[in-house]
């Protein structure tokens, strides 16, 4: 059988809420829409740790799918933009080599904000015209042959 970890992201968790609302909005009501797991999340044991200096919470969860039964832990935390956090699951037969992984994994978790991207600025406007009397010498049209 195959065997999987999958890593999933939320952004912008129940904005201007609480983590322990946060956490249950993305392991509770993203996990039980059809395109995850059609089923909510049951939440087992939450740890409480920081992540950059900022409180999370480290949840352990199973959820009960129509095709397995899947284990998983994740961290939500608040920041100055609003909650995060991303959840590492797998299928309970998988257990006793994927824990650990995904203990890592959540354990690792650093959060970063992306710089916005800067506008190029590839010539200096209004200076790199070139003088009406004198045509650029790489302008194919003025290098034509006239007869």
């Amino acid at each position: 059988s195959d065997h999987a970890i999958r890593v999933y992201a939320a952004e912008t968790l129940a904005p201007n809420q609480s983590t322990d609302v946060a956490k249950r909005t993305f392991l509770q009501s993203w996990f039980a829409r059809p395109e995850y797991f059609g089923q909510a999340a049951r939440l087992a044991l939450d740890e409480h740790a920081y992540l950059d200096n900022s409180l999370a919470t480290m949840t352990q969860f199973t959820v009960t799918a129509a095709q397995a039964k899947y284990r998983g832990l994740s961290v939500v935390s608040g920041w100055t933009y609003g909650n995060f956090g991303f959840a590492c699951v797998f299928r309970e037969d998988d257990s006793a080599a994927a824990n650990s992984i995904c203990d890592a994994i959540i354990r690792s978790a650093k959060y970063q904000v992306l710089q916005p991207a800067k506008p190029m600025v590839y010539a200096d406007p209004g200076n790199d015209d070139p003088p009406a009397d004198d045509p650029p010498t790489d302008d194919p049209r003025m290098n034509e042959d006239h007869d």
